[in-house]
């Protein structure tokens, strides 16, 4: 009994020896990370005010600096007509800060949710039918993606305001006017849906092939053609001279609504129609999935034609 009592004894001052140096560690560990704090605030200060004080005062020199530099004028270059509109339409559109914060969310956004998704198809496991389904769930989510990414479009003529009268005057072939404005969209948009089907085909192993990695990148560019053709003819159709000099966000959302709905319809019906031919057939869905793309682009770009002629009041 006593040797018990003598055990528990020394237990008990190992541990509260144990307590006692773990305190002590704590606690110089607590002010050691406390002084580095209070240093490295007080040398980040230092270095933010010897850095911006240069900077401060060549800012507040550099207007009269300015005022004293001598001018050059620059000689006018004829440039391609085609090149000089899309510069024009790209800096617009990039100056108007809710594209351009929409354009950087997409990108970002579609890729990190693609990921999460798939983490998620690759804990189980599947067959064929699986395989399919996971395929064309991702090709529902990225062309989702695209889309709403794409739906700034849909009011880029209404936005103009009452100058579209004027613009209507332009010493230029109104395709080449208004083709220019859909180039940033049809480029910005490869960004959102071309590094989530590589990270599909990345994170599938043998889900996808590389050649129906290439077919699907291919589909998305042609049906996120097809969905800025929509968008655009809808606004150049219902964009009315009296609406257009009060614009108000009711009629904006509008068009965006629109847009959405068109963006929806289009991924449904592609993603729908591979799982159907995939869950009858295992040959060429991605091939026969274009030819049905190409024949909505074409006749697309033909209606298109066909309405601006009608807006211009061409012979």
């Amino acid at each position: 009994y006593n040797n018990r009592n003598e055990n528990l004894n020394n237990i008990n001052m190992n541990y509260n020896q144990n307590m006692m140096d773990i305190n002590s560690y704590t606690t110089k560990t607590t002010l050691f990370t406390l002084l580095v704090f209070v240093f490295g605030t007080a040398l980040f200060v230092v270095l933010d005010l010897l850095i911006s004080k240069p900077f401060y005062n060549k800012m507040i020199s550099a207007r009269n600096n300015f005022e004293n530099k001598p001018t050059t004028i620059k000689q006018n270059k004829k440039t391609n007509t085609v090149a000089s509109l899309v510069k024009f339409e790209t800096l617009r559109i990039i100056r108007d800060e809710k594209n351009l914060v929409n354009t950087l969310l997409a990108v970002v956004a579609t890729p990190i949710f693609i990921v999460v998704a798939n983490k998620i198809y690759c804990a189980f496991s599947t067959r064929y039918i699986g395989n399919v389904m996971i395929i064309f769930f991702n090709l529902l989510l990225i062309l989702i993606f695209t889309f709403t990414h794409n739906v700034s479009i849909s009011c880029a003529l209404s936005k103009d305001g009452p100058s579209w009268n004027i613009n209507k005057t332009m010493p230029v072939d109104p395709k080449k006017a208004l083709s220019s404005r859909l180039v940033y969209n049809i480029v910005s948009s490869i960004f959102v849906y071309l590094p989530s089907i590589i990270i599909v085909y990345k994170m599938g192993g043998d889900l996808l092939t590389l050649g129906q990695c290439i077919a699907m990148i291919v589909l998305a560019f042609i049906l996120s053609l097809v969905h800025i053709l929509l968008s655009t003819s809808y606004d150049l159709m219902n964009s009315k001279d009296k609406t257009k000099a009060d614009i108000g966000s009711e009629y904006i959302s509008k068009h965006e609504t629109v847009s959405i709905a068109y963006g929806l319809i289009i991924a449904v019906v592609a993603a729908g129609l591979g799982l159907l031919m995939g869950a009858t057939s295992t040959l060429n869905i991605f091939a026969r999935l274009i030819v049905f793309a190409v024949i909505a682009l074409g006749l697309e770009i033909y209606l298109f034609l066909k309405r601006i002629r009608a807006v211009y009041q061409e012979n």
